[in-house]
């Protein structure tokens, strides 16, 4: 083939390239993002006559989601689809904001977009920060002292809101140092624990969470405690220490509670917020209600008294876009009357559609249906009330029975069968183990469903329907409990002393057939079709990469050959890596020797334009990379 065939070919092949390129889905999802927001705002914008901070927030939010999901990864390694995800939410944080501003004489909207566009800024200066600072050993101990000594400031200056001193004011704006302290809690535990240096990270951990609890800030010192134990199990992978730790979060809870009132009555509200609905439960029934009247789909755009809800703007837009947007509610109300009718079997088919819905988020409707008193039932409610079957027209807990056996040793059983099953044992038992300790103790079965209902959503299914199953058999077994936060150990205990209550004994024999049926199911299911459960996924291109070794270990010989296969340092604009590439931008993609790039010791080349050219090397990229570096 003439050099002048060669050429063109090499001309189809990359204009087929970037075809593919316009055609890839994380544009495709970018843009479906940009247009949903343009038309937003460019539609609230218009209220008899054009609102230009409307107008503009229609240009200006699209042009900031595109900048950050598709412009910095073209400089830095990147996750797009988390980009995308993180950038909707931004973007919609400043879209209801906007909203509610109108007739408030505010301008958090506004606000917020200067928020979001600072956030971008700061995004991209750490990227900076990490990537070419070299050495950290002195910034992580500055760090750690301006860390401490701010994290301790409310002490000495600070003001109290709702029972916890841990804000303060500078010229008349709250500023809450625990949450900018979070950062540098990250990088010090990572640079500590990378170094396997426990004192250093022990003794700021231990501090930090003395100083939380003097400022009676339980929750963050929960966040931080869990930050700093999930850390720990992936840097050494000690499970025992690890399993000690989530006992001790345990007893920690529990003393929280007992030795301090707010948190007593923020569990109280919790549990019943209708009985404090003039005073603390205030806000919490208003946020029902608000979600409550999106019916079908929402009120509308801008529309509904989102003012309403006490601090909208903040803790509770949840409830204002559930309320603008609505949730499917009507067809699910419609549904569970059907369902009521059907006794035990409708209890199983009940069960059956609050686990699949889990996914849309759709199964909190289905709740309001059975649980409370939305259609006259009010399983839940009526349970904790202190009433029993005869005070209501059906079986009293049989729509919460069921959960039971399911959530404290079928997930045990699942969990089990998927570790068995798995080709990287240490990735299934890091994901698994903890997640079915979640569910026996408290019922929260989240970190184990998200775990493989997207890598397997047929198994997923199968698993929503042994719930439907165990839940009938529940029923028909006289065995009744209830819940007011999940099925697990912890509500069970609670609620075996209410009225309603009935042969919890029978939790043992439910709980030893929960757990043989779903490891036998889940065991035979995974086996036989070769399902994708946490760790039996297929292995990507990045981990093989990281896998390769170079054919040649001197590094200097490696770095000349492959700057003379790519056309030598005439053709080379600029060079960079990544964790396992070196990432050329090249003027003539035609000097670029493939068979000589695999012949100086590199793995291979791709090509993803005719102006780039990555060499792949593997996880010693930097030494190469190093080297290169000089001989440009």
């Amino acid at each position: 083939m003439s050099r002048r065939s060669q050429a063109r070919a090499e001309a189809r092949r990359a204009a087929q390239s970037a075809r593919r390129q316009r055609r890839r889905p994380d544009r495709m999802l970018v843009s479906a993002i940009m247009l949903f927001f343009f038309t937003a705002f460019l539609l609230v914008s218009f209220n008899g006559e054009l609102e230009w901070e409307g107008f503009a927030l229609a240009v200006i939010v699209p042009v900031l989601i595109r900048l950050s999901t598709m412009w910095v990864p073209r400089f830095f390694p990147a996750d797009k689809l988390l980009l995308a995800i993180a950038n909707f939410l931004c973007a919609l944080g400043v879209l209801i904001l906007y909203t509610t501003d109108r007739g408030a004489g505010t301008s958090r909207g506004i606000q917020q977009a200067i928020y979001y566009g600072a956030g971008i800024i700061a995004m991209l200066a750490c990227i900076f920060v990490v990537r070419y600072v070299r050495r950290w050993g002195f910034l992580i101990k500055v760090v750690m002292l301006g860390a401490a000594a701010l994290l301790a400031l409310p002490l000495a200056i600070g003001t109290e809101q709702n029972g916890a001193t841990n804000w303060i004011n500078i010229g008349g704006t709250s500023v809450q140092p625990s949450e900018l302290v979070k950062l540098a809690l990250l990088l010090i535990l990572s640079w500590y624990m990378s170094r396997r240096r426990f004192l250093p990270w022990f003794a700021f951990t231990v501090f930090s969470l003395l100083v939380l609890m003097l400022q009676q800030d339980l929750g963050t010192a929960l966040i931080y405690y869990a930050t700093t134990l999930f850390l720990f199990y992936a840097s050494t992978g000690n499970l025992p220490l690890t399993g000690l730790g989530l006992v001790g979060a345990g007893g920690a809870a529990v003393l929280g509670y007992a030795m301090f009132a707010h948190v007593k009555k923020r569990v109280a509200i919790w549990r019943n917020p209708w009985i404090y609905y003039e005073t603390s439960g205030y806000q919490i029934v208003q946020m029902l209600m608000a979600i409550a009247s999106g019916g079908l789909f929402g009120v509308g755009l801008g529309l509904g008294a989102p003012r309403v809800i006490p601090v909208y703007f903040t803790d509770c837009i949840f409830a204002v876009i559930c309320e603008q947007f609505g949730v499917i509610f009507g067809a699910l109300v419609a549904l569970g009357k059907g369902i009521a009718g059907m006794s035990g079997i409708g209890a199983g088919i009940y069960a059956f559609l609050n686990r699949l819905l889990i996914p849309t988020g759709l199964h909190h409707a289905l709740n309001n249906v059975f649980w409370f008193d939305t259609i006259g039932l009010g399983d839940l409610s009526h349970f904790w009330a202190g009433e029993t079957s005869a005070d209501v027209g059906w079986s009293l807990g049989m729509y919460m029975s069921g959960f039971f056996p399911c959530m404290m040793f079928g997930i045990a059983g699942a969990a089990l069968a998927m570790v068995k099953t798995a080709k990287n044992k240490k990735a299934a038992i890091g994901l698994v183990l903890s997640a079915a300790i979640c569910a026996f103790v408290c019922g929260v079965t989240e970190p184990f469903e998200f775990g493989f209902m997207f890598l397997c959503f047929p198994l997923y299914v199968v698993y929503s329907a042994l719930y439907g199953i165990f839940t009938v058999i529940t029923y028909y077994s006289g065995f009744r409990a209830g819940f007011c936060f999940s099925a697990g150990a912890t509500d069970l205990v609670f609620s075996a002393s209410l009225p309603a209550a009935a042969k919890t004994w029978m939790i043992i024999p439910l709980g030893i057939a929960a757990f043989v049926v779903f490891y036998l199911v889940f065991y035979f299911a995974i086996t036989k079709f070769d399902l994708k459960t946490p760790g039996r996924e297929d292995e990507d291109a990045e981990e093989a990469e990281k896998k390769i070794t170079l054919a040649n270990n001197n590094y200097t010989e490696v770095a000349s050959g492959v700057l003379k296969a790519i056309g030598g340092k005439a053709n080379v604009s600029s060079v960079d890596y990544c964790a396992t590439r070196l990432r050329f931008t090249i003027k003539d993609y035609t000097q670029v020797d493939e068979k000589a790039v695999k012949a100086a010791g590199a793995a291979g080349v791709i090509r993803p334009d005719k102006t780039t050219c990555q060499v792949i090397i593997g996880t010693k990229v930097q030494f190469v990379y190093d080297e290169l570096k000089k001989m440009l």
